[in-house]
C-alpha cells in the first residue's frame, strides 16, 4: 500500500515524509495497544491459568502413564474390574 501511495497509483501521489510518518505512527500506536493487551490479559486472567497449554483449567486433557497404556485403551470403563 505504501508503494501505491509514494507512486500515485489509486490515490493523489504523496512523499516520503507522509510515508514514512504513517509507518512511524502505525508502528507506535502498535506497541502501545500490545501494552494494553497485555495488562488486560494479567487483569482478567490473574491466576495465569491460560499462559501455558496443558496446564490446569484448559481444554486439553491431563496424559497420565506412558504412551502404552492409552494405545489399547477399550473405552472408559476399560480399567474397572
Amino acid at each position: 500500500m505504501s508503494c501505491l501511495a509514494l507512486l500515485g497509483i489509486f490515490v493523489p501521489s504523496l512523499g516520503w515524509h507522509w510515508v514514512l510518518f504513517v509507518w512511524v505512527y502505525a508502528l507506535a500506536w502498535f506497541l502501545v495497544t500490545d501494552r494494553v493487551k497485555l495488562l488486560a490479559y494479567r487483569v482478567f486472567d490473574p491466576t495465569g491459568v491460560a499462559d501455558e497449554p496443558g496446564e490446569e483449567g484448559t481444554s486439553q486433557p491431563e496424559v497420565r502413564g506412558t504412551a502404552a497404556a492409552g494405545a489399547h485403551d477399550d473405552g472408559p470403563h476399560a480399567a474397572i474390574g
